[in-house]
């Protein structure tokens, strides 16, 4: 809900879960009004924004993001904004993105604030290395193209992803088994191909983002060459969720969550390893989902060591024993003696 009309403060005394957004020039105006209403309602006050551009940045969309989770912020709550242009912009984005949407009362206090509430002229946030493309289809407007190397579960679930917001997407495996169960679980028919460096270098010089979801025997395959990656788009973003077993892009290099991104070449890599960390809890349930009937297996073979005889998948996951490199390819990467686990175990 945005409000134009001239209203006074105490018009949001009504709403008792509040959390406020105001511009700092602002609050000090009406400091007084706005403490007044806040000794009585829950209301949070958040005076970080001042009136400039460079503040419509992702650092000052996390800082709000973490001030709402921290204050348990709910969908029930109503974001009340107050500001100009700037703050518009930047409040619009997060009350978009915060648990899938939250309302939102903006008051703008010029004009310009007011054209950009009315027909969401640019409620964004800029980037000096972006492309500034959204990821989807618009009538009127080319959709974004999307390569994906891999096709099995990552491959799969991002090619919906990426269907599902209207993108074009291309996929690129060596398996045609792989490409055809696709093609199936899809329930639609998409641009599939055999991983052809002639073929594969047209699609990524098109693309928008490029999405790495190879997996090998002991290390990702690479390949998308550097000179592959230097005759992308400027702009263009890597997503390489392959980089937990070294990435199949030749540019890849480990990030953090921290820092999740670098730029080589002008294009955006993002290669954290382990992505679903970053969302802790879901992570943990899905984790403990997966090992918890390991656990009760082994319990009911009689232990580990027992476990470890009766199943082979628990044996060949064993890199450890008694001490014993059992992991070929750790071995190879550090230079250590390894021994086959099947011939300890028997």
């Amino acid at each position: 809900m945005i409000i134009f009309e001239k209203i006074s403060l105490e018009h949001f005394g009504e709403y008792l879960e509040t959390v406020w957004i105001i511009d700092s020039i602002v609050y000090q105006l009406h400091r007084d009004k706005i403490d007044k209403i806040a000794k009585n309602n829950p209301i949070y006050l958040l005076e970080t924004i001042n009136i400039s551009e460079n503040r419509k940045t992702f650092e000052y969309y996390q800082k709000i993001m973490n001030f709402l989770f921290q204050n348990n912020v709910s969908n029930d709550f109503i974001i009340v904004s107050i500001g100009g242009g700037v703050v518009s912009d930047l409040v619009v984005f997060v009350a978009s993105k915060y648990m899938r949407g939250i309302n939102l009362i903006h008051v703008p206090t010029t004009l310009l604030s007011m054209v950009d509430s009315s027909i969401g002229g640019k409620n964004g946030i800029n980037n000096e290395f972006g492309k500034g493309l959204l990821l989807g289809n618009i009538t009127g407007v080319p959709p974004t193209d999307v390569v994906i190397l891999g096709a099995g579960t990552v491959g799969e679930f991002a090619a919906k992803t990426a269907l599902g917001l209207g993108a074009n997407v291309k996929v690129f495996d060596n398996s045609i088994t792989k490409l055809r169960r696709l093609q199936n679980n899809l329930n639609q028919r998409i641009f599939t191909s055999t991983i052809q460096p002639k073929s594969l270098l047209k699609a990524l010089r098109r693309c928008d983002v490029a999405i790495g979801a190879m997996r090998g025997k002991d290390r990702c395959p690479v390949v998308v060459t550097e000179t592959m990656v230097e005759h992308m788009k400027k702009g263009a973003v890597i997503v390489d969720v392959s980089i937990d077993t070294g990435g199949c892009f030749e540019t890849s290099e480990v990030t953090t969550h921290e820092s999740p991104t670098f730029i080589k070449n002008n294009i955006i890599h993002y290669c954290v390893p382990n992505i679903p960390s970053r969302y802790s809890k879901t992570a943990s349930l899905s984790i403990s989902n997966i090992i918890t009937p390991y656990l009760l297996q082994i319990a009911e073979d009689g232990g580990l060591e027992s476990a470890i005889r009766c199943n082979k998948g628990l044996k060949n996951g064993v890199y450890l024993y008694h001490g014993i490199l059992t992991n070929k390819a750790i071995g190879d990467w550090f230079n250590l003696p390894d021994n086959d686990i099947n011939l300890i175990v028997f």
